[in-house]
């Protein structure tokens, strides 16, 4: 039978750890926090390998803190999903590789928008990046603790030849590893590609990531559950329309939003469709103001019954890997 694992989009947010409710003190250590939140969810996202590409060393670090069935879900670094990024991000070594920017943003892409304006970054920068990301998803990998590698394509990336050929590079560069893919442009849904993108995601054996987000905008992408491989992947970011495409300062303020029962009870049918056609179902909590991940997903795992959620105020068991390099 498949199994359905729950869990949040991050374990760090400032404002969960400030929130008081989900941890016990909101001054614990960092490798405290992780053993708490994996001591009751079983999976999570790394939310920070989408602004920067995370140190081999945090990985091990990662496997240390955590029991030997948790699973991290890896966000790819945002230059490999067609946003921008800024020089400063990169690794120091590798900060004079990044091309100029003419506008002073120091912006670069790796596709640039306008695929005329000559901004993305060389092969040299792209192939090192793409390498030492793998190199940290390896670590996890080796240790049974990497769940998928997430593509949260940007909205613009849109189902033209220039970007299928290079979601086949990506696939190609991270060859047996999972990968999930969240369109934010949807066309890539249109009743008239559906059946062409849904073909080609098991083709090429990438997830379908399946969404709750507000609806009635211009990249509202809707509650589709689909199952493309064996892993089936939701990501619930809230219902905040007024935020969703709104410049904001803070991340919590677009997926500000406390799930109610009744909403989440519109994607019991979807998760138990999707648990018939995959080997395992991972359900992730985006809202991140407050304690609003945990507590969706807590809410979801009453509500569902039979996923691996603990709840919390349970001691955490000490757990300590002395193989680890």
């Amino acid at each position: 039978m498949s199994q359905i694992f729950i869990g949040t989009c991050s374990w760090t947010d400032k404002q969960l750890i400030n929130a008081g409710t989900f941890y016990p003190q909101t001054n614990m250590s960092a490798e405290a926090r992780l053993r708490w939140y994996s001591h009751i969810f079983p999976i999570v996202e790394v939310d920070s390998s989408y602004y920067a590409i995370p140190s081999v060393a945090n990985a091990y670090r990662w496997v240390e803190r955590t029991p030997s069935t948790f699973q991290f879900h890896l966000k790819m670094f945002r230059l490999f999903t067609g946003h921008w990024c800024e020089k400063s991000v990169l690794p120091k070594d590798l900060q004079k590789l990044a091309p100029d920017d003419p506008s002073g943003k120091n912006h670069f892409y790796l596709l640039p928008r306008d695929p005329t304006n000559g901004q993305g970054c060389s092969s040299e920068l792209r192939d090192e990046l793409i390498e030492r990301f793998i190199k940290t998803a390896l670590v996890l990998e080796s240790y049974g603790k990497l769940g998928v590698i997430l593509l949260q394509l940007a909205p613009w990336v849109t189902p033209t030849k220039r970007y299928y050929d290079y979601l086949l590079w990506i696939r190609k560069k991270l060859e047996y590893l999972k990968v999930a893919i969240e369109f934010r442009n949807p066309a890539w849904i249109h009743e008239s590609l559906l059946q062409h993108t849904v073909k080609w995601l098991r083709h090429y054996n990438f997830s379908y990531v399946s969404v709750d987000a507000p609806q009635g905008t211009h990249s509202s992408m809707p509650p589709l559950a689909l199952a493309t491989n064996e892993i089936a992947y939701v990501r619930l970011h809230g219902r905040n329309v007024a935020t969703w495409q709104k410049q904001v300062e803070h991340t919590w303020e677009r997926f500000d939003w406390y799930y109610s029962g009744k909403e989440l009870n519109e994607w019991v049918p979807r998760i138990r469709t999707l648990k018939e056609r995959a080997n395992e179902v991972h359900v992730l909590f985006n809202p991140n103001r407050s304690d609003q991940g945990p507590r969706g997903a807590l809410l979801l795992a009453k509500i569902l019954g039979g996923s691996s959620v603990k709840e919390p105020g349970l001691k955490i068991p000490l757990m300590k890997n002395t193989d680890l390099p």
